[in-house]
């Protein structure tokens, strides 16, 4: 929950600082609707697999990786441009808040990836999917199934 309140306090913040500051670097307003344009729609559209409903392009872990990062330094950085130095700090907290909560989610739901089933009567072993997702591709009643009969 804290990991994702505060993606989405750093994120608003890089969509009105970022716009802000690239407006006031380049001293016309103009320059905001490109800058708002591509910090909204990096994310967007580039997506690793599974990471949401529907990936537009899909890309490695590394790059979207890359995407947050850059969202994350133009946030911080525009923030203390041209905000106050306590506005730049409160998104650094937030960002740093971000980073720790996501690594904490991220090592829970590789524990959960990691899973292995063994029935008695032989092995059956499903690594790579969690529960939820056995669920989502439909395979709910088979491993209920196996259950079921080996118990």
């Amino acid at each position: 929950m804290a990991s994702g309140a505060s993606r989405f306090a750093v994120e608003i913040a890089a969509w009105v600082a970022g716009p802000w500051a690239a407006a006031e670097l380049a001293g016309t307003w103009i320059a905001t609707i490109p800058t708002l344009i591509g910090l909204i729609a990096l994310p967007g559209a580039f997506s690793t697999v599974g990471d949401k409903r529907q990936v537009v392009v899909a890309v490695p872990g590394r790059v979207r990786l890359l995407i947050e990062l850059v969202l994350i330094a133009v946030a911080i950085s525009s923030a203390f441009l041209v905000w106050t130095p306590i506005g730049g700090i409160i998104v650094a907290v937030l960002a740093a808040l971000m980073l720790v909560t996501g690594e904490m989610v991220a090592q829970q739901q590789a524990a959960r990836l990691a899973i292995a089933v063994q029935f008695d009567s032989g092995q059956v072993e499903f690594t790579g999917l969690s529960v939820f997702q056995f669920g989502k591709i439909g395979r709910t009643r088979r491993i209920r199934s196996i259950y079921a009969t080996n118990c």
